[in-house]
């Protein structure tokens, strides 16, 4: 006996591969909305993929990204492919996630097709271990405690919880900092949200 023939993957095989992929998964129109998305989407964000469908993907967009998307988008339209593009788009919390995208176009068929990866975990592990080392390196730099304090104070107060949901660590608490609350960082708050183009605010005086 011989061995079956195989099939080719038909259309309902590649569904099933589109639809279980944990990436995300779309195909976007050059009109600027979302045609069609793997189930992925509705797991990250929370949203349904009718309510996805129904808005341009820009309204997703972090405002701080959206001209830099915009932009990235044009590209792609003109043939530009994209392989290592960062955005940040809002779930329907409010908060936001960070993705890595690739994209390339098909422009007799007037669409984008693009897979995302979720990078929030390894933005927020990056933002805690660099708060870390920020502490440290007072510490180490400062003669003593108490004038080290304030620059942890600053440090700490760049590490409060952003609208992506992370929160890096503070320093422990002594009896010179103990009942200092600097005030909240205006949003985007911490290094996982904020620019690099955005300053980092400096605490008020207790």
């Amino acid at each position: 006996m011989g061995r079956p023939e195989s099939k080719a993957p038909n259309r309902d095989d590649l569904r099933e591969f589109f639809d279980l992929s944990l990436s995300l998964w779309c195909v976007a129109g050059t009109d600027g909305y979302f045609k069609r998305l793997n189930r992925a989407w509705e797991a990250t964000l929370g949203y349904t993929t009718e309510e996805l469908l129904a808005r341009p993907y820009l309204d997703f967009v972090h405002p701080d990204d959206r001209n830099a998307t915009a932009a990235e988008a044009s590209a792609v339209v003109g043939g530009r492919t994209t392989l290592t593009f960062e955005n940040r788009y809002r779930a329907k919390d409010g908060s936001y996630r960070w993705f890595l995208w690739s994209a390339i176009v098909r422009p007799e068929k007037d669409a984008i097709y693009c897979v995302a990866t979720d990078l929030t975990e390894r933005k927020r592990e990056e933002a805690r271990l660099g708060a870390q080392h920020a502490v440290t390196r007072v510490l180490a730099e400062a003669p003593t405690l108490a004038a080290a304090t304030p620059r942890m104070s600053r440090t700490r107060a760049s590490g409060g919880r952003c609208c992506c949901g992370g929160r890096a660590p503070s320093p422990p608490a002594t009896s010179s900092t103990r009942r200092c609350r600097p005030r909240p960082a205006r949003s985007p708050g911490c290094s996982v949200c904020r620019p690099a183009t955005v300053p980092t605010r400096a605490p008020s005086a207790c």
